[in-house]
């Protein structure tokens, strides 16, 4: 049976205090391999094969050599490694999971979205997006209405972004904060109770570089004010048509996070973009309002126009966008 014709990497190593020379460093399997060795040593021959820098083989001859030159010849045959287990180019999505709270009361429910190695690889521990739904929308709306799955499955097997777990919490129309909706103390139940239960039941990198936060509309306040509040926590934010002002609002404004800062303490704040579109009338003067205070203030941070409306429409062309600002920010 004819050797597979696989190329390894082949080192060469002697013991004893001897010496060997290959001709070459590189070798096809079934390929004779030519050794030179100094007379009146004794030493080990070894070889091992690397193939994409795994150890797949390895050959050890030991020889005394005597009063004269040597030329060992000796023929490897591919050791061919075990193939890695296939690993699905898609992940999974649950919307079937609640935590429960004592902040809210009863079941909270949230979607969570799985990687595709997540699976196949039990010790590994993935960056994590909490993406926030916005106003009149509830957790499954960014699978539901956003297409979540499909999005965050081309944008991994395109390269925009790497693997990360995504989670959708419910918010009601609390806007994320405390107080505003039912007297609902939402931020609490967020900061205490929701991101630790997550981070404790998957395995999450549960640090300032595993972590990014963004949102539409009312989510897109809220991925603001939770980033601007506790930049220790996230790594990135990526607003899409926030509803950051509303008039008659008892909701915190967003401006005083930034412009209440020093500069050392922005340039320690998350990476931040916004994004809206000129056709939405309801939020793109909030977002033009917010950018021309930002605007004044050492934040390096991005805003973006385009055509567009308040619809999902808009957000889908968004998402990957986010990923792709988390995936670069991640550590």
């Amino acid at each position: 049976m004819e050797p597979e014709q696989t190329t390894y990497s082949l080192t060469l190593i002697t013991e004893g205090g001897g010496a060997a020379e290959s001709e070459k460093s590189a070798y096809p399997a079934g390929e004779a391999v030519l050794v030179t060795a100094i007379p009146n040593e004794d030493f080990t021959f070894s070889a091992w094969y690397e193939e994409e820098n795994r150890l797949s083989g390895v050959a050890a001859y030991s020889f005394s050599m005597p009063e004269r030159d040597l030329t060992l010849r000796a023929v490897f045959l591919a050791i061919v490694p075990e193939p890695e287990p296939d690993v699905p180019t898609e992940g999974t999505l649950d919307m079937s999971q609640t935590i429960a709270s004592e902040i809210l009361g009863g079941q909270q429910n949230y979607t969570i979205y799985l990687p595709p190695s997540y699976q196949t690889h039990p010790n590994k521990e993935y960056p994590i997006l909490y993406l926030l739904h916005g106003l009149g929308q509830n957790y499954r709306s960014w699978e539901t209405n956003g297409n979540l799955k499909a999005i965050a499955d081309d944008a991994i097997a395109n390269g925009i972004c790497e693997e990360m777990i995504i989670v959708s919490p419910e918010a009601y129309g609390s806007f994320y904060c405390n107080g505003y909706s039912q007297n609902m103390n939402y931020e609490d139940y967020f900061v205490n109770e929701f991101i630790p239960a997550i981070e404790s039941t998957y395995r999450v990198k549960a640090t300032k570089g595993g972590r990014s936060i963004s949102g539409l509309s009312m989510g897109g306040y809220g991925c603001a004010f939770h980033a601007f509040k506790r930049p220790e926590m996230f790594s990135s934010c990526f607003a899409m048509s926030a509803a950051f002002t509303v008039t008659g609002s008892n909701r915190p404004p967003i401006a005083p996070l930034v412009t209440e800062r020093t500069e050392a303490e922005l340039a320690d704040f998350p990476a931040f973009v916004m994004e809206c579109g000129t056709e939405d009338f309801a939020a793109y003067p909030m977002n033009n309002t917010l950018n021309s205070i930002l605007e004044q203030t050492t934040l390096d941070y991005i805003y973006t126009t385009r055509p567009g409306r308040h619809d999902w429409a808009f957000w889908q062309e968004c998402l990957p966008k986010a990923l792709k600002l988390a995936s670069d920010n991640f550590e």
